[in-house]
């Protein structure tokens, strides 16, 4: 009778650790890209003149249905690639070496390959 709960807690934690494995590094979908915070110039802007910086942060994706799917770190870059099934997902920006939180933007994961994004989160200058 003991041996019952023993294989009631193995099955319990490796259905816990499916359920947790979000992000599949196996997958062959996904998006990749930069996360840039913007504008960074105050007053007029000058024609060629950068006004991005990239992002370094920790962001939440979640499907259409506002299910949490994942959440990722970009480099200080800016820069991720994060395996995906086919959808459309809304990644957030949860926290950044700016102190800007609370932005989403939407992005779609096409059927074949990682779908190239380059996301800009605002930085509230005008």
């Amino acid at each position: 009778m003991r041996r019952l709960p023993s294989i009631a807690l193995v099955v319990l934690v490796s259905l816990l650790g499916f359920a947790c494995d979000t992000n599949d590094n196996t997958l062959t979908t996904g998006v990749e890209g930069r996360i840039l915070a913007g504008s960074t110039c105050p007053g007029p802007i000058s024609e060629g003149q950068v006004c991005t910086i990239p992002v370094m942060g920790e962001f939440t994706v979640t499907n259409v249905s506002g299910t949490f799917v994942v959440t990722f770190m970009t480099d200080d870059q800016g820069r991720f690639r994060l395996p995906l099934e086919p959808g459309a997902y809304t990644i957030t920006l949860d926290e950044s070496d700016l102190g800007i939180t609370d932005q989403h933007q939407d992005v779609v994961v096409t059927a074949t390959g990682f779908s190239e994004v380059t996301l800009i989160f605002d930085t509230g200058i005008l």
